[in-house]
């Protein structure tokens, strides 16, 4: 999934969706990203979205969206400490279908999260992926941490 930053200092280090996808974003996510707090400086707290779009028929799009920042109630935040292996977060995953311009959005609790790209996790062993198989109407979202599968974070979600 394409990664998208607010109010991030990295947010040119990190972020993966183009400014297109920020705008929409930025709108979608407009009451969480509002909520987000202060840092002591007065500065927003950071929030990160990861994106992935599919078309699933002609004129109609999908765009699902799972947004996470300190402090979003909706969100599991991920363990800490030294002799914990993952650092997802648990976020709500927002999914628009977009039919002839009109658009359709509902929430989905329960899905990992994991953003980022730097020496000590790069985002090619920690992110992810999604696949949506048009026959059944599924989408398919699997998470990576240190290059292994997060089983628990392996979900399907049927779309009428």
């Amino acid at each position: 999934m394409r990664e998208a930053a607010f109010n991030s200092p990295r947010d040119q280090a990190t972020a993966t969706a183009t400014t297109e996808d920020h705008a929409v974003l930025q709108r979608l996510w407009a009451k969480e990203l509002a909520g987000a707090g202060r840092m002591a400086g007065g500065e927003p707290l950071p929030s990160a979205v990861l994106l992935g779009n599919v078309e699933v028929a002609p004129k109609t799009q999908l765009m699902f969206s799972i947004y996470a920042r300190a402090g979003y109630e909706a969100c599991q935040e991920a363990a800490n400490g030294a002799k914990q292996v993952y650092s997802h977060w648990v976020c709500p995953m927002r999914v628009v279908k977009l039919t002839d311009g009109q658009p359709s959005v509902r929430d989905f609790p329960g899905y990992c999260v994991v953003w980022g790209d730097d020496q000590d996790a790069p985002r090619s062993a920690n992110h992810v992926e999604y696949a949506y198989d048009a026959r059944k109407g599924t989408l398919h979202l699997r998470t990576l941490e240190h290059g292994k599968v997060v089983s628990r974070c392996s979900r399907s979600l049927r779309l009428d």
